[in-house]
């Protein structure tokens, strides 16, 4: 009787096809999921600097409104929409929140859905 001591090494076909399998769903979910966080991205910079522009305390929300969607439009910002944007002027201050769900196609009905809600921007009026 002859006995084989080798042991078994690496991975068999099947292992390897999903092994590769998993790599491309994850690849696949990273690639929908990263234009959603670069477009948030954007719009909380448009927020940040709508902070520091000079006389915005003065103009009223609707204008406020088209400057905020001017500028998202610049920057490619295609899920956001004017009623999605939140303006509220009480005591001297102006509160701006953008809150908003992006929703991107994954395969066949499933979607990915992000749900995003910007921070109460506060700038004083002058």
């Amino acid at each position: 009787m002859i006995i084989n001591n080798k042991k078994q090494q690496g991975m068999t076909a099947i292992g390897f096809v999903m092994l590769l399998g998993m790599i491309a769903f994850f690849t696949a979910i990273a690639l929908k999921l990263t234009p959603l966080y670069l477009e948030h991205f954007e719009v909380s910079s448009v927020l940040k600097s709508l902070a520091q522009e000079p006389g915005i305390a003065s103009k009223s929300a609707a204008e406020i409104e088209d400057i905020i969607m001017k500028r998202l439009g610049i920057n490619d910002v295609t899920h956001v929409t004017k009623d999605n944007i939140e303006i509220s002027k009480e005591d001297g201050k102006i509160s701006i929140v953008i809150s908003y769900e992006a929703r991107v196609p994954m395969l066949a009905n499933i979607d990915i859905v992000a749900n995003f809600k910007d921070d109460k921007v506060e700038v004083a009026a002058h």
